[in-house]
């Protein structure tokens, strides 16, 4: 399986075009430093964690930031003007600290049911839910980043439009990527036989809702189709849009030991590489499949790319 903790950090560098989601989840996050209710949300904490049975010390910061976000103890009444997208990025962030710090789910709970409380005391509708991810969906985190992408399909349109040019590498690697994790979760867990089954259901939702709109709104509301696959005969879209082709070496090229030795790659360097890098595999395999063995052979193909045009570069100088 995958790893369980998002890596916002690493999508803060690969996808900078999202950067008010990260801004968001970061703003979350931030310490409660100077926060003049920090007495306040230490002690429905100390009583939330108390009746869970966890760990002060463990557990009390992301408890704490908590319920600052959920604001019903706020000075002020902008919690009562939480929007629908504020709701699905806190419950990302959420989601994401819960790996992180390995926060008991019965905590969450707690803080909701507490806000819950305090809202129907002021006689208003609570603003947020809480979204049980792991109780819900089957690889609640490849879920939780496809509704990043679904959530922010806008940002995504608005991009390709105006900003295609400087974001062109970072956007058409995040395309492929959620490509490539929609495909092999919908092979994988909504077959006709297995749709209706348990957490299929939810998952096969979450996933035709995702193709429905990503291809009304993206695929074929843009003049992009070049480079945006399409989620029918996905496979073949992929390969053919996102796979780079491989480098034939010319058989009468010298080996390895004749050619003098090569400069260092960008990579090694530190430069930007000046090729698009594929996407990384993901590790759940339909069985007969070969979008998976494709994938992984495009990062090895890719890995040694730059090398071998340098070696195409050295046979072509020696053939002048």
């Amino acid at each position: 399986m995958s790893n369980e903790i998002m890596d916002i950090e690493k999508w803060k560098r690969d996808f900078p075009f999202l950067a008010s989601v990260w801004n968001t989840i970061d703003d979350f996050d931030k310490d409660l430093n100077d926060d003049p209710k920090t007495n306040d949300y230490f002690v429905v904490c100390n009583q939330i964690i108390g009746k869970s049975e966890g760990e002060m010390e463990k557990h009390k910061g992301v408890c704490m930031k908590l319920v600052r976000n959920l604001g019903h103890y706020s000075i002020n009444k902008e919690f009562l003007s939480h929007t629908p997208e504020r709701c699905n990025n806190l419950n990302n962030w959420i989601y994401y600290s819960m790996k992180k710090h390995k926060i008991p789910e019965n905590i969450i709970i707690g803080c909701f049911n507490e806000y819950y409380g305090m809202m129907e005391g002021i006689k208003e509708k609570p603003r947020c839910s809480y979204y049980s991810y792991d109780n819900t969906y089957l690889q609640p985190k490849e879920i939780v980043e496809l509704k990043i992408f679904l959530d922010n399909m806008h940002i995504i349109k608005e991009t390709l439009l105006h900003k295609y040019e400087r974001n062109q590498i970072s956007l058409q690697k995040y395309i492929c990527e959620y490509v490539n994790i929609y495909n092999i979760l919908n092979s994988t867990y909504c077959p006709q036989e297995l749709k209706d089954i348990g957490k299929h259901v939810d998952t096969c939702k979450i996933l035709e809702n995702f193709k429905t709109t990503y291809m009304s709104y993206l695929y074929y509301n843009l003049n992009k189709k070049e480079i945006i696959p399409s989620l029918y005969d996905v496979e073949n879209e992929y390969k053919k849009k996102c796979v780079p082709p491989q480098l034939v070496v010319p058989s009468n090229a010298p080996l390895e030991n004749d050619v003098d030795e090569l400069p260092p790659s960008t990579e090694d360097s530190g430069e930007e590489r000046n090729v698009f890098s594929s996407p990384r595999p993901y590790n759940v395999e339909k069985p007969g499949s070969s979008m998976s063995g494709t994938v992984s052979t495009a990062v090895g193909t890719m890995a040694g790319a730059s090398s071998i045009i340098a070696l195409l570069y050295k046979v072509t100088q020696n053939f002048i």
